[in-house]
């Protein structure tokens, strides 16, 4: 008996299969899927459609709809996606914080760059001074943007 989690596996695989075809009309397939997937709430499907806007492939570049998906995969709880927000955040490429006066975009920016160190478990110099767990990632509470 397969679950919608297997489905949701089994279609990314495949949509990564076109994707890695070399064959445009495959690649454009495969945007297709994973922005269905990412609709469904696939964290990595929202961070390979954001990529694909951001470099334009598959699709045409569009560094709003990039940071847009970007966002939603943050939002998702995909933890690459937390410093690539963090400089669209920056650099005024997400619609959302354009209401932000430019001291509160660069202090979300920072709020997604910490929340990027605190994840990245491979850098022993920051897991000795920023774990998850610190009581500061745990102030910032769950990933909310509003």
């Amino acid at each position: 008996m397969t679950t919608a989690q297997d489905t949701q596996a089994e279609l990314f695989n495949s949509a990564v299969n076109l994707l890695t075809s070399g064959n445009p009309v495959e690649a454009e397939s495969a945007i297709a899927s994973f922005r269905n997937l990412s609709d469904q709430g696939h964290a990595r499907a929202s961070f390979n459609v954001a990529v694909a806007y951001l470099k334009g492939y598959g699709v045409e570049r569009d560094p709003a709809q990039a940071a847009h998906f970007m966002l939603q995969a943050a939002r998702q709880g995909y933890t690459r996606s937390y410093e690539p927000l963090a400089y669209m955040i920056a650099s005024g490429e997400l619609p959302e914080s354009h209401v932000l006066i430019p001291e509160g975009r660069r202090f979300l920016a920072q709020v997604w760059h910490f929340r990027a160190r605190c994840r990245r478990p491979h850098s022993p110099r920051l897991m000795k001074h920023s774990l998850p767990s610190s009581p500061i990632y745990l102030a910032l509470g769950p990933v909310g943007y509003r």
